[in-house]
């Protein structure tokens, strides 16, 4: 015969009503954290995660040609708008050419 405490069921700790509940370490690494960009010298709050792309959907000059960007004062090519991410700080530059004389 083995001992009774192999044959006793797993119980969770109780908890101190008093505290609030912890969120566990995986459901806080995932929370949206936000990123302070300054986009044509306005503060702009976007989520860290924010590409280029995003943010000239949010601007609405998604679908726009003629338009370039500048991060921190360099320029971003379109081809990394999708992948380049905002980083907190950062100086964004958008210029959107227009026709007329």
């Amino acid at each position: 015969m083995h001992p009774t405490w192999l044959d006793s069921t797993v119980r969770p700790m109780p908890t101190d009503p008093a505290k609030p509940a912890e969120k566990s370490t995986a459901r806080r690494n995932h929370e949206a954290r936000t990123a302070t960009v300054r986009v044509n010298d306005k503060s702009l709050a976007v989520a860290d995660t924010t590409t280029l792309t995003q943010l000239l959907d949010e601007l609405g000059l998604s679908a726009s040609k003629g338009v370039a960007i500048a991060i921190n004062d360099a320029v971003v090519p379109r081809s990394g708008w999708l992948t380049h991410r905002l980083a907190d700080g950062d100086h964004v530059l958008v210029i959107q050419a227009t026709q007329g004389g």
